[in-house]
């Protein structure tokens, strides 16, 4: 008898052997129901983690199915699913969400691929939530490529209009790039409510009059790529809500220099499907690396023209191996930041010396809270001068790790400077 049919209530597992163990059994029949109990858990260990829990799922629609009685809390969000039906065949997916009212729970999920459809009869439940970081073909180091994916971070500030014509960075190692009209661009706090995305933000644009083309994307840095190898295949994927209905389109480029973008190929480019008005869609693409990839890839999720009145939102950016796009990994808010100042970096600094008259002298060394990719650009802004008649800032000295700064006076005497920084070595 399959371990679903076992009662939760050691009393109630009185069915006549060897499915069960009544009082007063034979002696002779207890050799069976041990024997059955371990055919059944080698059947389970069989099955790679799949419990059959014996709920009676009807189909709802191409996405969502009941089951009778309160069960939501088997069906949490992120827990892996397979579902079957004798004709619609073998899906699987993950849960999105559950509610109950009586006498049913709504369970709402997103299959990898394929559709329920009204064949449905079985739904299998994994041990394992695969929202959850470290159970990945890449061990536990994670799965997904991208950085930021979830658009927590905005070191540069939350909102702005990019430049024209160029990748300009917005949210921390996620690039616009748009042309005619530059759109308004900014952090959105999405709600729990009807939000199937898992991720609390979301990078946000206004379309404006005379935008022709309007992209988001990230570059991959090589040592992210060591193992994209001719013929491998890779999937990504992301959350997108539009105003408007739209069709965006992908591309794929990998970098001909290790990490230098002055020349790139392109590797594959495609055709995501439709995005509904004002729905939230998960869409995906896949393609098969070069040896080129090795050099260093850039992603790129194109939405067309973002003209007055068409906004769009972007959340769960995810790159990762294999043909299928897994649940977004959500990765420590910690190391998530760490691995965004090894690209970008700002902060305040507070410099004093003294000045034996008019010339430049040393004010202060800066050390970086990350090592940068390479010796970044850095720049300064709201420089604040006081004492010895100190009037002019120059960093003078950087590399991966620091940089120092020098003050030049006109007098002699203690000097101070405050001065806020940003150190990039984008890619």
């Amino acid at each position: 008898m399959p371990i679903k049919d076992y009662s939760t209530t050691a009393a109630n597992n009185t069915l006549t052997p060897p499915n069960g163990a009544p009082e007063g059994m034979a002696a002779g029949l207890v050799n069976n129901t041990i024997r059955q109990i371990m055919a059944d858990t080698r059947l389970f260990y069989e099955s790679g983690g799949w419990c059959d829990l014996g709920h009676v799922p009807t189909y709802v629609s191409a996405t969502s199915f009941t089951s009778p009685t309160d069960v939501m809390a088997y069906y949490t969000v992120g827990r892996r699913i397979r579902v079957y039906g004798t004709i619609m065949g073998t899906f699987y997916g993950y849960v999105v969400s559950s509610a109950y009212s009586s006498p049913n729970t709504t369970v709402t999920v997103i299959l990898d691929s394929g559709a329920l459809t009204s064949n449905l009869s079985r739904v299998d439940l994994s041990f394992f939530e695969q929202l959850a970081t470290g159970i990945s073909a890449q061990g536990f180091t994670g799965r997904n490529k991208i950085i930021n994916g979830d658009l927590r971070i905005w070191q540069r500030g939350t909102s702005g209009t990019p430049a024209l014509n160029t990748t300009a960075y917005t949210a921390d190692r996620v690039f616009t790039y748009a042309t005619g009209a530059s759109p308004n661009v900014s952090q959105f706090l999405l709600g729990s409510s009807g939000n199937p995305t898992t991720c609390a933000y979301a990078l946000y644009a206004v379309g404006t009059a005379g935008n022709t083309a309007f992209q988001i994307g990230q570059k991959v840095e090589s040592l992210n790529c060591l193992d994209m190898i001719a013929g491998r295949i890779y999937t990504f994927s992301a959350w997108i809500y539009c105003t408007t209905a739209v069709t965006p389109t992908w591309q794929v480029y990998n970098a001909n220099v290790t990490d230098n973008w002055s020349s790139n190929t392109l590797v594959s480019s495609g055709t995501f499907s439709a995005v509904s008005a004002n729905t939230w869609t998960r869409v995906t693409g896949s393609f098969t690396s070069t040896n080129g990839c090795l050099n260093g890839i850039q992603i790129t999720f194109d939405v067309g023209a973002l003209t007055a009145g068409k906004n769009v939102y972007i959340t769960g950016i995810q790159l990762e191996s294999g043909s299928v796009a897994t649940p977004f990994e959500h990765k420590l808010l910690a190391l998530e930041l760490v691995l965004c100042q090894r690209y970008f970096e700002q902060g305040f600094a507070r410099g004093t010396n003294y000045s034996a008259g008019a010339g430049n002298y040393r004010a202060y060394s800066v050390p970086f809270a990350v090592t940068k990719r390479v010796g970044p650009a850095v720049g300064t802004n709201s420089v604040v001068y006081g004492g010895a008649g100190a009037n002019s800032l120059v960093i003078e000295y950087v590399d991966s790790t620091m940089h120092s700064s020098r003050v030049t006076t006109t007098s002699a005497g203690s000097f101070i400077v405050d001065y806020n920084w940003n150190a990039s070595a984008e890619l």
